[in-house]
């Protein structure tokens, strides 16, 4: 093992994977303040990837209380998502469809109108984002979980990667962690994010936030709903209970109930 390499198994997926990895990188080239761990060699038959070790001691869920650093990813992410790039072959040139996670054709309309498609991540949550002690980040695992969205698309409304990292913040932790979470300093982290983002991509109004909140609601029901599928029982029912609690939470904040 080299010091300055990572190898990761990728399994049968790493086909799928490469494309989205050498998206991120050219992505990642545009934008000043996010970088991502190189991919240094493909091994396909024994389907792991060698990647460029960095040092990251920082994930974003550490910094849930400085609300600077989550605005500067809701600016970056946002940034993200505006930079340009070729869709290949290797992926559908129709945008991830809204209205497929249950939201309204209305919402999904306004969504697609004010955060018009382009880079997807598909799996933009706070484990998958790393804050470097200049406040820069780094962004991996641009890999899209079975269970919440299809391998095929790399374009989708800014939408979709906003919500699943505010859903995130709130639901996706280990059990002992979400049993123990104190929602107001990861709501006001997640609303900090969320608003920046729409700050910088000027989109940040009324009808676009509460159709942005209903999105999130679906991804928080999706993601629960697909517990029992990834986890035994006695941990998934805990969990289950422990999410349904956070949601309840942040529907009976000032801002949610605003919807």
């Amino acid at each position: 093992m080299h010091a300055n390499r990572f190898v990761k198994n990728h399994g049968p997926s790493i086909e799928y994977d490469l494309p989205r990895l050498e998206v991120l990188a050219h992505i990642c080239e545009q934008v000043a303040g996010v970088t991502t761990a190189r991919v240094l060699h493909a091994d396909m038959p024994r389907q792991k990837v060698v990647y460029e070790r960095l040092v990251l001691t920082e994930p974003m869920e550490s910094k849930i209380d400085d609300l600077e650093i989550m605005s500067r990813v809701g600016r970056l992410l946002a940034d993200m998502h505006t930079a340009e790039f070729t869709v290949t072959p290797d992926f559908s040139a129709e945008p991830y469809p809204l209205e497929s996670l249950g939201i309204d054709q209305h919402d999904a309309k306004m969504l697609t109108e004010a955060l018009p498609p382009g880079w997807f991540h598909s799996d933009f949550w706070h484990g998958n984002v790393f804050v470097l002690d200049v406040g820069n980040i780094v962004v991996i695992d641009p890999l899209p979980a079975a269970f919440m969205f299809s391998r095929k698309h790399i374009l989708a409304s800014g939408a979709l990667d906003v919500a699943m990292m505010y859903m995130s913040l709130l639901l996706v932790h280990p059990l002992l962690k979400q049993f123990f979470l104190s929602a107001p300093p990861h709501m006001a982290a997640a609303e900090k994010f969320l608003m920046s983002y729409l700050e910088q991509r000027d989109a940040c109004s009324k009808q676009i936030v509460t159709s942005l909140r209903r999105v999130i609601r679906c991804l928080a029901e999706i993601w629960v709903s697909k517990l029992s599928a990834r986890l035994v029982w006695p941990i998934c029912a805990a969990k289950r209970t422990l999410a349904t609690k956070s949601i309840l939470a942040m529907e009976k904040t000032e801002e949610w109930r605003k919807i």
